[in-house]
């Protein structure tokens, strides 16, 4: 796997992996510039593959009604 660049599943797993190591190893320079490429690596290949979609602004009111217990007229 190319340090910064997630292509496949199994190089996420990889990267995850390596990730965990490396948060329990002693900070120094070298760990956290792999760890910060690491994580960033993986970040793009999570957004890649599960992108967040925007809700509407009428979705997000509904959702905030529906936590708050709101009815609306005619429901």
């Amino acid at each position: 796997m190319k340090v910064g660049k997630i292509t496949t599943e199994d190089e996420y797993e990889m990267a995850l992996l390596r990730i965990e190591v490396l948060m329990d190893l002693p900070e120094c320079d070298s760990v956290v510039e792999e760890l910060h490429v690491l994580s960033v690596a993986a970040e793009r290949y999570e957004d890649k593959l599960y992108p967040m979609v925007r809700p509407s602004i009428s979705k997000i009111i509904q959702f905030r009604e529906e936590q708050a217990g709101v009815l609306r007229k005619g429901s």
